[in-house]
């Protein structure tokens, strides 16, 4: 494991460091990279650890260890809240515009391959739907497909050029 290694690696320079008086390294940040389960399963956070655990422990003691668990906390929960800003029928689907988008909140699909759950507030009957960003000019700002979710019954329409 790479960050086995690194620590390794730090262990070394804070052994080569300590003899002098002019650095006197007492922190370690190992950073973040926690197993969370975007699109597929992950290994369990216990097994991961494992091996850090042991090469945390050959640290000298005086050395502080901080980590980032950011995404291992807070991936497993959380909801988005958008609002309807208009909608086009295109090619017999509706596409709703939404007020944030890849650009936005939904950034993690692009560049942490996150999976975007596709349920609606209320879908009491399935149309065939996209959700799309705020910027409905750009091909990109997609956030997902083929979903089937209820007629929107606020926003404003728009033309199916547009």
């Amino acid at each position: 494991m790479i960050l086995v290694r690194a620590i390794n690696v730090c262990r070394e320079l804070l052994q080569k460091a300590r003899p002098r008086r002019d650095m006197s390294p007492h922190m370690l940040d190992i950073g973040g990279g926690f197993p969370v389960a975007y699109l597929k399963s992950a290994m369990p956070i216990e097994e991961f650890c494992a091996p850090i655990k042991a090469a945390l422990n050959k640290l000298p003691r005086a050395v502080r260890v901080i980590a980032d668990p950011g995404a291992y906390i807070a991936a497993p929960r959380g909801d988005r809240v958008a609002s309807v800003m208009g909608r086009a029928l295109r090619d017999g689907r509706w596409w709703y515009y939404l007020d944030d988008g890849l650009y936005g909140s939904y950034s993690g699909q692009m560049y942490d391959h996150i999976s975007v759950s596709g349920r609606g507030a209320v879908c009491p009957e399935g149309r065939p739907s996209h959700r799309a960003g705020r910027t409905d000019c750009d091909s990109i700002d997609v956030i997902r497909e083929k979903l089937e979710l209820p007629k929107a019954r606020h926003g404003r329409s728009r033309p199916s050029g547009a």
